[in-house]
């Protein structure tokens, strides 16, 4: 038995273990950090939308889309591992007024480049959740430019 022999019955052996390594570990990983990301951003907005008075419903909106893709991500991780993921939310620090909406305005793009770039390293349905994920980033931020630009006059 040699060196290939070797990894031939490991390779085997892990596909029946369901062991995952190497790049589907790097998937999951990737799911869990999204759906992580997209609970805090749902936290973040749920709390906008309990300090706001004239956009509450926009902001609840908003949380309700990032509640949905976490929902949607947690499915494909389950999907793909068996496992149910742990998104731990933290609890939202939000600044007051025009300064929460810019920091929202910058999660949600670079949450739209940070899914684009997974959805090319990857294929399948983890691939066309990610697009998605960032056709959705991307309108809630120019929902937010709007916004600021409004109360800038």
């Amino acid at each position: 038995m040699d060196e290939s022999d070797i990894r031939a019955i490991d390779s085997a052996w892990s596909r029946v273990t369901g062991d995952r390594r190497g790049s589907a570990a790097a998937e999951d990983e990737t799911l869990l950090r999204f759906i992580r990301r997209e609970a805090s951003c749902a936290d973040g907005y749920a709390s906008l939308a309990a300090r706001s008075r004239r956009r509450a419903a926009m902001f609840a909106g908003m949380a309700a889309q990032h509640r949905e893709h976490a929902r949607e991500l947690s499915a494909a991780y389950f999907i793909m591992t068996g496992k149910r993921p742990r998104a731990a939310s933290a609890a939202a620090c939000m600044r007051p007024g025009l300064m929460s909406a810019r920091e929202r305005y910058l999660t949600e793009r670079a949450l739209e480049r940070d899914y684009l770039e997974a959805a090319g390293r990857t294929d399948g349905q983890p691939a066309e959740i990610y697009g998605r994920c960032a056709a959705s980033a991307r309108r809630r931020a120019e929902k937010l430019m709007e916004l600021i630009g409004r109360a800038m006059g």
